[in-house]
């Protein structure tokens, strides 16, 4: 509820507590106690200085003291979306180590964001009314204008009026939670698959490809009722001669199955 909200420390708790139910431990308090004596010495370092300054010693923090890896690669395995594994490590997925980064710089109140680029590695710093653009992939420099333009060019093809927009938070979670989701199916881990579904459909309620998908990993689960509910709300999304032949034979199984059951039970009684 806080991400609905739009609560900006709450991304990162969020992440923590779904890590840990994707892992199955009970690691959430633990890195967020780790995260938060992180940014207490952050801030002491931070007392009394100028915006500007303090930017220059969160980027000092984060690479030369931290000495944090941003992989510059789509995330191949699952420990690079993991925080945990970015503590412990200091090395992460170019999304996850910007929303720590975020974190930080918004608890040092530094306003810092994250854009609508296809690359998560550039993030927006509202300098007074000047916005400028950080490139975390050059241990956070700040760019000129040209080279904003030139980013600007090669990663975003399309609607580039908005590609440099504030992305809102629940936004920011939603990409998180698609990049785990994509491995988890690559990987074929049920269990974690369908935690993940569970989580993005509570925050976006009618993503009609995330019905769909937790539809089969529901049947898959052999969990029939869930995955009949989910797919006829998928169908009244999507029509039906349009559906994928997978949800199309999982739907007709289901609903043959449910009215044979149906008839036993009025030939039993």
């Amino acid at each position: 509820e806080p991400i609905l909200a739009e609560d900006p420390l709450a991304l990162l708790p969020a992440i923590a507590k779904l890590n840990a139910t994707l892992t199955q431990k009970e690691n959430d308090d633990y890195c967020l106690r780790k995260v938060e004596f992180l940014v207490f010495g952050l801030i002491d370092q931070c007392d009394g200085l100028r915006e500007a300054d303090r930017l220059n010693v969160l980027n000092d923090f984060f690479f030369d003291h931290l000495k944090i890896n941003i992989l510059a690669h789509s995330p191949q395995q699952i420990e690079d979306l993991m925080l945990d594994h970015l503590l412990t490590h200091r090395r992460a997925n170019s999304l996850l180590a910007s929303l720590l980064y975020v974190y930080f710089s918004t608890r040092i109140e530094v306003p810092i964001y994250l854009i609508n680029l296809n690359t998560h590695g550039l993030l927006k710093w509202v300098d007074g009314n000047t916005p400028k653009f950080i490139d975390l992939h050059d241990s956070g420099k700040i760019l000129n204008s040209s080279t904003s333009l030139h980013l600007l060019n090669n990663h975003c093809q399309i609607d580039k009026e908005h590609c440099l927009d504030i992305i809102p938070l629940k936004q920011a979670f939603l990409k998180y939670m698609k990049c785990l989701i994509k491995l988890y199916e690559e990987t074929q881990r049920t269990y974690q698959l369908k935690i993940c579904l569970d989580y993005l459909l509570y925050i976006e309620k009618n993503d009609v490809s995330a019905l769909g998908k937790r539809a089969l990993v529901n049947l898959r689960l052999n969990q029939e009722d869930a995955a009949l509910c989910d797919l006829k709300r998928y169908l009244s999304f999507v029509n039906y001669t349009s559906a994928p032949h997978e949800i199309k034979i999982a739907f007709e199984g289901l609903v043959a199955n449910k009215h044979f059951l149906e008839d036993t039970n009025i030939l039993l009684h």
